[in-house]
């Protein structure tokens, strides 16, 4: 059970990340994931890699979101971040759970963002 409750989590917040990507800004259409995976990396390490050196992939990645870079729209409004909560499986019924969650919250979508890219970049054979 906690296998499958752990994958579902997994998915969920896959698919959202994968919806906070945007290329509109930059002219660009995808067709599979692996794409917007792969723009995704090339626009942080053009935008970002210089930390990704100092700070490794998934601090990066998260302090680059928290800047709310165009190509990615995470959420940033604590009432939008706990909306979350629920359908990863998290209940957050204390203000002390709320708040770290809210306080993870960018360590998590790089965390999560980064495993992605490094996945994606594996089976592209990068």
């Amino acid at each position: 059970m906690n296998t499958i409750k752990s994958h579902f989590k997994t998915k969920v917040f896959k698919d959202y990340l994968l919806d906070c990507i945007d290329s509109e800004p930059y002219g660009i259409v995808w067709h599979t994931n692996e794409q917007k995976l792969r723009f995704l990396y090339d626009t942080l390490i053009s935008e970002y890699g210089h930390e990704v050196k100092r700070h490794g992939l998934a601090d990066a990645c998260g302090t680059w979101a928290q800047g709310l870079p165009s190509s990615f729209n995470v959420d940033f409004l604590n009432y939008k971040i706990l909306e979350i909560a629920p359908l990863l499986g998290m209940n957050l019924n204390t203000e002390k759970k709320r708040d770290a969650f809210l306080a993870s919250w960018f360590d998590r979508v790089g965390k999560h963002t980064a495993a992605l890219m490094v996945a994606n970049n594996k089976k592209m054979g990068l």
